[in-house]
């Protein structure tokens, strides 16, 4: 899964419709999934793009391309 939708998935695991005597347990379960897990990854994909974006204006190369329709 990828991380952006695991941590979207992470965000919500504390909020309604989860029973309200297991909203603690989700929240520590998903705080420490997230901190070590989910934002160092983020973090790590996010590098990776303002790396690439650094050394050329586009990701897949210095110039834009794109199919031409008919």
């Amino acid at each position: 899964m990828p991380p952006l939708l695991m941590n979207l998935v992470f965000s919500r695991l504390d909020q309604p419709p989860m029973p309200a005597l297991l909203r603690p347990l989700a929240r520590l379960i998903a705080r420490g999934v997230r901190s070590n897990y989910l934002n160092p990854q983020l973090q790590l994909h996010f590098d990776h793009i303002e790396q690439q974006l650094a050394q050329n204006s586009w990701f897949a190369g210095k110039d834009f391309s794109a199919p031409t329709s008919r």
